[in-house]
């Protein structure tokens, strides 16, 4: 049980955020993403402003940037999707 068990996702820091207890983490989570799909899509600054949040706790962690934008690689075609496809769209009526 000595032995190292670190893992190429994580990120070892001691920050604010770092020290929070983990059901807070879930719990703040877990609201966000409540709060997020609840948002009405023509409120364009609503999510910038979620965005400019998730950077200040990023900031906050002391996660770096390159780290976060390549953890995020992954999600960039569904997020252009979604953003494209009120536009691509017609009515069909």
């Amino acid at each position: 049980m000595g032995a190292g068990h670190g893992h190429a996702i994580h990120r070892a820091g001691d920050s604010a955020v770092h020290r929070l207890p983990p059901q807070c983490k879930l719990a703040a989570a877990a609201g966000f993403v409540v709060v997020v799909v609840a948002t009405p899509r023509e409120l364009f600054w609503a999510f910038a402003a979620y965005l400019a949040l998730l950077a200040g706790v990023a900031a906050v962690a002391g996660v770096p940037a390159g780290f976060a934008l390549r953890r995020m690689a992954i999600e960039v075609p569904f997020v252009v999707f979604a953003v494209a496809l009120p536009f691509s769209c017609g009515t069909w009526t």
